[in-house]
């Protein structure tokens, strides 16, 4: 079964399991360069941070839709992941590390293997460690980035799907993956409660 192989992936304590730490939610700063829905939530300032150990810093993460990759540059992003089928635009492998892309949607499908989800994990959080930013994104930087950064934040901090959502929507209210996208047949919290015991 896909849970059961889920659980053979994450069996191997790779990544740093720090606590999750309450981050204070500041006032967003799209409201002040006039940004509206979707668009005003965390284009300029990082989801949450994540913490190891010591209680020190390791990299902040972000999250966008397609529209806010012209802001990465300007806010110290170093590290990209996306969680969807389009190209990221030229200019920004200049200057920021484009990661393979996950189709987090296909994952949850079971058309692609979980432990590409895993790879993805690894990969992010080595790169965003390094460079001490990253980001996940998507089209609205809502459903699929949601997904990836709930998956995530279970993954490296070991807490249950509900704890990883509630707290990704307390920094990002417009985090949603209650319903996956149109024509899946497997609901992402669904997803995510099969992996879980595997991830932590």
């Amino acid at each position: 079964s896909r849970s059961s192989a889920a659980s053979d992936v994450y069996k191997s304590q790779i990544m740093a399991r720090p606590p999750l730490v309450e981050v204070l939610v500041t006032p967003n700063m799209g409201y002040l360069y006039g940004r509206t829905g979707k668009g005003k939530y965390n284009e300029d300032r990082p989801l949450s941070l994540i913490w190891d150990r010591s209680g020190e810093r390791t990299f902040d993460m972000w999250i966008t839709g397609k529209k806010g990759h012209s802001d990465l540059q300007n806010n110290c992003v170093r590290t990209l992941i996306v969680c969807t089928n389009y190209e990221p635009p030229g200019y920004l492998y200049r200057k920021v590390t484009v990661l393979p892309m996950c189709d987090i949607n296909a994952i949850v499908e079971g058309l692609v293997p979980v432990i590409e989800l895993r790879n993805s994990f690894l990969c992010f959080d080595r790169e965003a460690t390094a460079s001490g930013s990253g980001c996940v994104s998507c089209l609205q930087g809502a459903n699929r980035s949601g997904l990836f950064v709930v998956a995530f934040i279970m993954a490296k901090c070991g807490v249950s799907a509900q704890t990883a959502l509630q707290y990704a929507q307390t920094l990002r209210p417009i985090v949603d993956i209650q319903w996956g996208a149109q024509g899946s047949t497997v609901l992402p919290m669904t997803f995510l409660a099969q992996i879980e015991e595997g991830l932590w």
